[in-house]
């Protein structure tokens, strides 16, 4: 129950913290859709269900029904002490009905095991499909935190390369030494080489998202 809440907490809030063509639900629901090992788990379900069916068929009636038909044909003694054709037909059905009534307590273990082995497939299925649910906003959240990274970066990157022109003119007008202009151009290449790097850990988080789904 606490895992449910904390699902559905964190995606109201990463919905409402980005919109995006693969909104976080999209991602979601195509990948709990195509994970195989929810599928495996949903075919253990329907195999517990029909399991349970059989195993509470135990229960029911037996019914059988027969029918048989027999054909006579030749030539046979009349009352008349005299021999004449004769045909004869003869036909005989049944219907027999088992009912059980004490069969050792094995059914109704065996519907029992169905029904905790169904309760247990069940279990596992929503705990694969919490799981799966759990990596994918994991994923999600990391491709927005290395996007905001990135954006930083190259907010920064502007800022460097503005304050390097700056002091490029005042280096023109003698205002600064030439160190000045050197420290502004050492910071604008490693503010290049962040964007460079935030933009390949983006690749990066958006490659592991895909892999989950």
């Amino acid at each position: 129950m606490k895992k449910t809440l904390f699902i559905a907490f964190m995606l109201m809030a990463v919905n409402c913290a980005v919109a995006s063509p693969w909104s976080l639900d999209s991602c979601i629901s195509y990948a709990v859709e195509h994970s195989l090992q929810v599928r495996q788990r949903i075919v253990d379900v329907r195999q517990g269900n029909v399991e349970l069916s059989s195993a509470k068929s135990g229960y029911l009636p037996t019914l059988g029904a027969q029918v048989s038909q027999g054909w006579n044909i030749g030539r046979g003694l009349t009352s008349d002490n005299t021999y004449a054709d004769r045909n004869t037909s003869n036909t005989q059905w049944g219907v027999n009905l088992s009912l059980p009534l004490f069969d050792g307590l094995s059914t109704p273990r065996q519907v029992a095991y169905a029904k905790a082995s169904l309760a247990a497939a069940l279990q596992q299925l929503e705990a694969v499909r919490d799981n799966v649910t759990l990596n994918v906003i994991a994923g999600y959240l990391q491709v927005l935190y290395q996007k905001e990274l990135h954006q930083e970066a190259l907010h920064q990157e502007a800022l460097s390369s503005y304050e390097l022109t700056r002091r490029k003119a005042l280096l023109e007008a003698g205002k600064i030494p030439e160190i000045d202009m050197l420290e502004a151009e050492s910071q604008l290449a490693q503010d290049r080489m962040s964007v460079a790097t935030s933009a390949n850990d983006t690749r990066l988080a958006l490659v592991d998202l895909a892999q989950l789904l």
